[in-house]
């Protein structure tokens, strides 16, 4: 990729591999931008999207954009084209060429206003308390905390920084999706993060946020269980006619439009939460993450990943992690086995009835 930039009246150039990984905020002249071309290589298309998002408030208003990417056409791509929309006014939208024209203004990069939710069950008290301790250690300069679920035993709890909200409904079924909702609906800050009560924030968590900015839409975070990677950046290509795809470990410089942030650890502006509600018509272990991603997607808001927070779970569903990618692979080749056996035999039975 190579971006050529005019900034304040003077002319810029840079050159880099086009990845999930690349912050513009690493580039401190590209502030305030008048124009840009930006010319992808062919490799580089399906990062289209990662590239728009990184310059969006980066550029001046009614500052222009011209994305070049030779022979190849991106006017199909549907959340490319919406994703622009939220910042860009389209004067051409052509085979190989697409030019834009700031015409909003986006403010909302902060990081140092937080509100934490947790859900919970009620049966967790001693985790509740060291994820209290862990979000108080990071000392960000705003913050809450709101603890929806069964609070009863944790009543105590209550303070000016901590707030209980009593909900057990359907907590047979872990409604998790209604609790994350009323987290959502009670925030006071614009940067929220919604835990399940298994994952405690390690020291470095808002300093990596400080690092990596607050430009952003969705996040996922790396989460580690006794010196371990749990999965936190995953792909799921589950369509409707393949509502069963199983889940697929991917690289962090790896961006796909079918990675979901997954439910133990959600991290979102309050906008996206106010304006994509988790579906109440799902519970725990639905997919209902996979489905929330789905939603930011159809209405422009871009996943992405903050390597440098990380979280430590207490539990993990999954006790080595490590085995984890191998079984899925086991698995998914299972399955495919299984699908072209039932091919073969209705090809058979076919052949036997004519």
């Amino acid at each position: 990729m190579k971006l050529l930039y005019k900034s304040r009246g003077r002319e810029y150039e840079i050159s880099q591999r086009l990845s999930n990984l690349i912050r513009m905020t690493n580039y401190k002249e590209f502030e305030d931008v008048d124009s840009v071309n930006i010319y992808l290589e062919k490799n580089e298309l399906s990062y289209a999207p990662v590239i728009i998002r990184e310059i969006s408030n980066k550029i001046a208003y009614q500052g222009e954009v011209n994305l070049i990417t030779g022979h190849h056409d991106l006017s199909k791509d549907i959340f490319l084209r919406i994703l622009i929309q939220r910042f860009f006014h389209i004067s051409a939208y052509n085979k190989g060429n697409i030019q834009l024209v700031k015409n909003c203004h986006y403010s909302d990069c902060s990081v140092d206003n937080w509100t934490f939710g947790i859900i919970t069950a009620g049966k967790r008290k001693d985790y509740i308390a060291k994820i209290i301790e862990s979000i108080k250690s990071q000392e960000i300069p705003k913050c809450e905390v709101i603890i929806c679920g069964n609070v009863g035993e944790i009543e105590n709890y209550s303070n000016d920084y901590v707030k209980l909200i009593n909900f057990n409904e359907k907590d047979d079924l872990g409604w998790i999706t209604r609790k994350k909702n009323i987290i959502v609906e009670s925030a006071k800050y614009n940067n929220i993060c919604i835990l399940h009560d298994r994952y405690i924030l390690s020291d470095n968590w808002f300093s990596g946020f400080n690092e990596y900015g607050g430009d952003y839409d969705v996040l996922s975070l790396p989460q580690v269980f006794k010196n371990r990677n749990l999965p936190y950046w995953l792909e799921n290509k589950a369509e409707m006619d393949n509502p069963y795809d199983v889940n697929k470990i991917c690289p962090e410089s790896y961006w796909s439009k079918h990675l979901y942030m997954p439910g133990g650890v959600n991290v979102f502006k309050k906008n996206v939460g106010v304006s994509i509600k988790y579906n109440e018509s799902l519970f725990w272990n639905q997919k209902e993450d996979v489905e929330l991603s789905r939603m930011h997607l159809m209405n422009g808001y871009l996943l992405r990943l903050n390597n440098l927070s990380t979280l430590d779970a207490m539990f993990s569903h999954w006790q080595e992690p490590s085995r984890l990618g191998s079984m899925l692979r086991k698995i998914k080749e299972l399955c495919f086995k299984l699908v072209i056996k039932s091919r073969t035999l209705s090809s058979y039975v076919k052949s036997i009835e004519k």
